[in-house]
């Protein structure tokens, strides 16, 4: 009994200490892209017509009739009616659904990559507001340093009651704002792991992101010529499957019908009692002129977007590529400006003109902060664009998947 009770308790230790120490990596959060409903209906539908559910029958429809000649009961005919299917309706019917599959392979890839950008999207958000609260929680330790030097003065000739007073104010504020941040990260948490259907705790960092280097690098080896080619594409089988619907309406016509006839009355006469009847229909005017024109006005449309999609998508890579460009150079000349300061050395010199007041370069380190701060946000953005510059090159769907937030761009693998 005592053995049962011992393997009992390493069990559940076993399931505890799984359970609290798996977490949800940001290439499985990535890897959850593949979940998205609007993705497994394309490749629902896409299954589906793997099995060639549109293949027309060689025979339209099939009729047995009967009619009585002359209203005699004793003279009473039969017949077969066959109609066979329009051999270019048959073709054109295959033609269109074959487009259509080629329209959803690539209407999955576009879905994918949007799926893919929302992660992309939230992941960066997640690891920036980390990083605010981090800096935020830093100023609140210089600040809560400065109250304490501030009270410790209260005796000597450098006290200040104004000071002390705004010091406080500042506390509170940013204790509010501590409040908020730590709220908003939780929120975001729950939405990511809402969206990877997961409650596993998230341990994320900001430094394991790709960095702005290797950013810049990563933009230097992407090339223009193949900018959203899965957007552009997929407007060209909107021309393509206007074209063939088109050509499906033009060739929706009978062709006519082949029919035999038994009448068994012959027989008595030494006459034959089969008989052999074609028609053909000759298309003198198409009945189908209504669809047809409307199929030909979708195609003048569809032609019509896909020239201003390919100006859209020249725009978009060309303001990507310059936003990008202006954001590293702004946030590089920002490292320069920081980095001159000699922080270090002006710290000390401050100090010194200061009479020794550690309030004074308390007060310097928290600016100094809101410079961070700064960089924070810039790096924020040249994360954004970098993505959007992605998307709009049509790398993130690119098979096979990468993490562009790797450092190391490492591929993305269950």
């Amino acid at each position: 009994m005592q053995l049962i009770i011992r393997a009992a308790c390493v069990l559940m230790l076993i399931v505890f200490f799984t359970e609290s120490h798996a977490q949800l990596s940001i290439t499985q959060f990535l890897l959850t892209a593949d979940q998205d409903e609007d993705l497994k209906s394309i490749e629902d539908q896409l299954t589906y017509l793997d099995g060639k559910p549109y293949r027309l029958s060689p025979l339209k429809n099939f009729e047995f009739r009967t009619k009585s000649n002359q209203l005699n009961p004793d003279r009473q005919d039969y017949a077969l009616r066959m109609n066979p299917a329009n051999p270019w309706e048959m073709r054109n019917t295959t033609l269109y659904y074959k487009t259509y599959q080629n329209s959803l392979s690539i209407k999955k890839q576009i879905v994918l990559k949007e799926s893919l950008m929302m992660r992309y999207l939230r992941v960066i958000e997640y690891c920036h507001q980390q990083e605010i609260l981090a800096m935020k929680k830093e100023s609140l330790k210089y600040m809560d340093a400065q109250a304490t030097i501030l009270d410790r003065q209260s005796v000597s000739d450098l006290f200040d009651a104004d000071d002390i007073v705004k010091i406080k104010l500042d506390q509170m504020d940013l204790l509010v704002d501590l409040d908020e941040l730590s709220f908003g990260l939780q929120k975001k948490e729950k939405g990511i792991q809402a969206l990877a259907n997961t409650n596993a705790p998230l341990h994320w960092n900001s430094a394991d992101l790709i960095s702005v280097e290797q950013i810049k690098l990563v933009t230097d080896s992407i090339s223009s010529q193949n900018s959203n080619a899965a957007e552009l594409a997929f407007r060209q089988t909107k021309i393509d499957l206007a074209a063939r619907e088109y050509a499906l309406e033009k060739s929706n016509i009978n062709v006519g019908f082949l029919q035999t006839e038994y009448e068994p009355y012959r027989q008595e006469q030494d006459r034959k009692a089969l008989s052999l009847s074609l028609g053909i229909t000759i298309p003198i005017t198409n009945p189908n002129k209504g669809d047809m024109t409307k199929r030909k006005l979708e195609m003048i449309e569809a032609q019509h977007n896909l020239q201003e999609s390919k100006i859209e998508v020249q725009n978009d890579m060309a303001t990507s590529r310059d936003e990008l460009s202006a954001l590293i150079k702004r946030y590089e000349e920002l490292g320069s400006k920081i980095e001159a300061l000699n922080i270090g050395s002006l710290s000390s010199l401050l100090i010194t003109m200061k009479n020794n007041n550690p309030a004074a370069l308390i007060r310097f380190n928290n600016n100094v902060l809101k410079l961070r701060a700064l960089q924070l946000s810039l790096k924020q953005d040249i994360r954004v664009a970098y993505l959007a510059l992605l998307k709009n090159s049509d790398m993130l769907q690119r098979s096979p998947l990468i993490n562009y937030l790797s450092p190391h761009l490492s591929v993305l693998e269950p």
